[in-house]
């Protein structure tokens, strides 16, 4: 529970309106912590969607672990909202409906962490220098291999 106890510490120091725990367990023993206070605590995947589409936000950032981020991240796009994305699972099992919503609500995907920039800057540079004989269709990466000690 000491995670709950960290949440209850950032909560105290940001003063949010609202706050999301997946686990509705622990969701219940943080409002009961927040007891008095003017901050909504929600739980589970409903209570992602309804963060990721609150209204007075333009900005949502996705930093849930795994593929339950996906539906949120669906939501706020949805509702016009730009996603900064810190979650790769998001885009692995979802990309191509995230890339849809997107170009379909003209809203952005801004990409949070060190890989997800690495990835941006690398295919913006190469799709600046696209030319009718060199077009990028693909970005591969692979992880190389240690050269065996003899």
């Amino acid at each position: 529970m000491k995670n709950i106890n960290k949440l209850k510490e950032q909560v105290d120091e940001f003063k949010p309106k609202l706050v999301v725990v997946f686990d509705k367990y622990k969701a219940e023993m943080l409002k009961s912590e927040l007891k008095g206070k003017r901050i909504k605590v929600l739980s589970g995947i409903d209570g992602l969607c309804e963060a990721a589409t609150i209204n007075n936000a333009d900005l949502i950032v996705n930093s849930v672990v795994g593929m339950v981020g996906l539906k949120p991240t669906l939501e706020a796009i949805e509702n016009g909202k730009d996603v900064a994305l810190a979650n790769k699972e998001t885009l692995v099992v979802g990309g191509k409906l995230v890339m849809e919503a997107i170009s379909k609500k003209g809203t952005k995907l801004l990409p949070v962490d060190s890989e997800h920039s690495a990835i941006s800057v690398s295919y913006t540079h190469l799709r600046a220098h696209e030319t009718d004989s060199y077009l990028v269709c693909r970005l591969l990466l692979e992880k190389k291999k240690k050269k065996k000690k003899k």
